[in-house]
């Protein structure tokens, strides 16, 4: 195996434990320079890369390597590498991406917020469900992450629980608001509270 990394102060297992982490400060640019020093692909897939971690991550690591030398002939020889490997995983990389979509913290604070909201309106799952005219095992597995439901499922969901979602701006939102709370916020009670006749502030009345 070639040490393509001569130049750097860290050990070659130290190197694979940063390429196995695409969470890692690291890994793209430690992706970046390995795809620029080779062209080869069994070297690369065996010894550093996962296929997988490299089809799902491929175009942040092609963005680093033209940050770092625009010109490098290999971004060309590793774009065909990326097509061919992504029609040999689609599956599993579809698997992948669901089970990240899963993870994320915005996600999880989401359908916190539906199943407290359920729990308070004192709903069962099966109750829930019968409203909504979804299957309880659906409504469970949604509750608990698994199952990844659809914009008409959801607004039933959220009719049903007297619940309503509040698009903003980005810029305006996150200049007022810390950004910490930021997921949550949009998804409130319905109450009978008359609303604002003019919801789009400027920032100088925002900040009046």
């Amino acid at each position: 195996m070639e040490n393509l990394f001569w130049d750097k102060k860290l050990s070659p297992e130290e190197i694979k434990n940063i390429l196995k982490d695409d969470s890692h400060k690291e890994f793209i640019p430690f992706s970046a320079l390995l795809l620029r020093r080779t062209t080869n692909s069994k070297d690369v897939f065996s010894n550093y890369l996962d296929e997988i971690r490299f089809c799902k991550n491929w175009r942040k690591i092609k963005q680093r390597m033209r940050k770092d030398e625009w010109r490098n002939p290999n971004i060309n020889f590793w774009d065909e590498v990326y097509k061919v490997v992504v029609e040999k995983n689609k599956d599993k990389i579809q698997l992948v991406q669901k089970r990240d979509v899963l993870k994320k913290p915005e996600r999880e604070n989401f359908i916190d917020i539906i199943k407290k909201t359920r729990r308070e309106h004192g709903l069962t799952q099966k109750e829930l469900a019968n409203r909504v005219e979804l299957s309880q095992q659906t409504i469970s597995l949604m509750e608990s992450g698994k199952f990844n439901f659809t914009v008409k499922s959801l607004m039933k969901i959220l009719k049903a629980l007297d619940l309503e979602i509040e698009l903003r701006p980005r810029v305006r939102y996150f200049s007022s608001v810390d950004s910490s709370q930021a997921v949550s916020m949009p998804l409130e009670y319905i109450d009978d509270k008359p609303q604002p006749e003019n919801v789009h502030k400027t920032e100088a009345e925002n900040r009046a």
